[in-house]
């Protein structure tokens, strides 16, 4: 079994942000994961058994303004771990590939993320970032969750699932706040 979480997280503006980071997160995020995979998958399929789990994201579904970078990240990583499981599907392989999508949880990883990200003087959104940053506080501290306990259920299910689903999410709340927001957008 192989659990892929290795995360980092860059928050703000896309036109400011500076393409190394850029390209850090998509190295963490997104090319370290497939990297990874490839070493663990080769045995896996020669074995014909074995697990692998991606921890993506909600904000992978989600184009919010101020995290783009990180939410392309975990798009990315959706849509490659989807054709990953259609590919092993489409040989009859028992190797299971699964995504677990969590939503805000209070770990401080988005607190990070969002803070101090417009407090250059040369920043195009200086003026704005009293109200970009108190919006995003809002919607942090409104919606994250303080009990990790759902989405550690969900890890454990996908871990231990004799025929475990495709995607795992939590909190049920973001699930529900998810498709509404899809809804309403489009």
């Amino acid at each position: 079994m192989l659990i892929n979480n290795a995360a980092i997280g860059i928050g703000g503006s896309i036109v400011e942000a500076k393409m190394e980071r850029i390209r850090e997160n998509f190295e963490v995020n997104f090319f370290g994961t497939i990297a990874l995979t490839q070493i663990f998958l080769r045995k896996m399929i020669q074995k014909n058994s074995g697990r692998i789990i991606m921890i993506s994201s909600m904000a992978g579904d989600l184009a919010f303004p101020w995290l783009g970078i990180y939410s392309s990240t975990k798009a990315a990583l959706n849509c490659l771990t989807t054709s990953l499981y259609k590919e092993l599907k489409s040989v009859d392989s028992n190797v299971k590939v699964i995504i677990i999508e969590p939503g805000l949880y209070r770990t401080g990883f988005n607190e990070v993320m969002m803070d101090n990200k417009y407090d250059d003087e040369d920043s195009m959104f200086k003026e704005y970032r009293k109200k970009i940053y108190d919006n995003k506080q809002l919607k942090i501290n409104f919606l994250s969750s303080n009990n990790l306990k759902s989405i550690v259920d969900q890890i454990v299910k996908a871990v231990e699932d004799e025929n475990p689903r495709f995607k795992y999410k939590a909190p049920f709340i973001h699930q529900v706040l998810k498709k509404s927001y899809v809804i309403v957008k489009n």
